[in-house]
């Protein structure tokens, strides 16, 4: 099955022929027997559905399917770009259906009237940035500012709005990250950062997949990396872990841990973080990782 890139939640209700039969969405028999909503990311998505029979002592799986969804990317259907051509340069404040700042604008909003080629030219004019945190937006070229414009999302840029971020050399990030354990908390969109700074690290990307669990690895130079993924929205409702389960399995995974900058916590995601999951963080970083050196 192929959907559209717009379509980000499928609903899921199976039927058996059979009475003394039931489903189970997920993994095995711990997945759940009700309608569900899977979250669908870009590519292709694998959920898995058992058939159950109820007709012994003890339900057992007596098939097995797997539903293939893929969902298009932004750009699948992208026409063919040329950068000498005038276009409208717009920003992307925030997006419509997931609107966070009330007061600010949201989808692709107009900037400038320019071909592409020029505006990135007048932004490295612009002195670089002194710190990580300067402001920024997701700049592209479209043939109109609109919902009907077409947009040119391969090209899109993340630039400072009053600066120009400096990309590091991959030597000098290589040195700089020399030795560093990095942390990553949170869903897809946490998970590709990971990625691509393996990626840049490295100069090639040998493994990657869509994990949903708890992942580490290590590359050169003693650095470590750690991913798990949160919310995990896929399973049901009473045997998704709470934060903090999370956070401790990868406090775990990559102990010991130092209260330097050896050590790098990103935690972020769509709309899930609150004020609650900071103070789980600070707690558990303050209790047992700094003080004691060790995790429960």
């Amino acid at each position: 099955m192929t959907v559209s890139t717009d379509i980000t939640l499928l609903h899921i209700a199976p039927e058996t022929a059979h009475c003394d039969a039931e489903y189970r969405i997920g993994q095995g028999m711990s997945g759940s027997n009700k309608p569900s909503n899977w979250s669908l990311e870009v590519g292709d998505n694998y959920i898995n559905v058992q058939v159950v029979s109820l007709e012994h002592s003890e339900p057992w799986i007596v098939s097995r399917y797997t539903v293939k969804v893929y969902r298009e990317s932004l750009t699948e259907h992208e026409a063919r770009f040329d950068e000498s051509q005038t276009h409208d340069i717009c920003y992307l404040p925030q997006e419509c259906s997931l609107k966070i700042y009330p007061s600010l604008p949201c989808g692709v909003t107009h900037l400038v009237a320019s071909t592409w080629t020029q505006y990135k030219r007048d932004q490295e004019s612009l002195p670089p940035c002194t710190h990580a945190y300067a402001e920024g937006r997701w700049v592209l070229p479209c043939s109109k500012c609109t919902p009907e414009g077409r947009c040119y999302w391969r090209e899109a840029m993340w630039m400072a709005k009053e600066c120009r971020y400096v990309l590091p050399a991959i030597d000098d990030l290589r040195t700089c990250m020399a030795g560093k354990k990095l942390l990553f908390i949170g869903d897809s969109t946490v998970r590709g950062m990971m990625f691509q700074l393996m990626e840049r690290l490295n100069g090639s990307l040998h493994t990657w997949n869509k994990a949903h669990s708890t992942r580490s690895f290590g590359i050169p130079k003693n650095i470590s990396l750690g991913f798990t993924y949160y919310p995990q929205f896929f399973l049901p409702k009473k045997k998704q872990p709470v934060f903090e389960k999370v956070l401790y399995l990868l406090l775990r995974r990559l102990r010991p841990l130092s209260n330097d900058d050896k050590t790098v916590l990103v935690v972020g995601g769509v709309q899930w973080l609150s004020p609650h999951h900071i103070q789980v963080i600070k707690k558990a970083l303050a209790k047992y990782v700094w003080y004691t050196g060790q995790v429960p």
